[in-house]
């Protein structure tokens, strides 16, 4: 993995679960899977691979406010 992960925060493109803010509370360097959380209902947990995060069509770095059609 090529940077410290752990408490990172992310936005996901789409709602996962019906939310899009996370933070990241494991790490598991062998598989490269990272475990997030949602940080508005800390219940709802996902597990998502390294090259997930950095792709920029799924996920991006830090907390956004994104407008999308069906937000609305």
């Amino acid at each position: 993995m090529k940077r410290n992960y752990q408490h990172s925060k992310w936005t996901s493109v789409d709602k996962v679960e019906g939310w899009r803010h996370f933070e990241v509370i494991n790490v598991n360097k062998k598989t490269k899977e990272l475990e997030l959380f949602s940080v508005c209902k800390k219940k709802i947990k996902v597990t998502v691979i390294e090259s997930d995060l950095q792709d920029r069509n799924k996920w991006l770095p830090s907390w956004r406010i994104l407008e999308k059609a069906d937000d609305q």
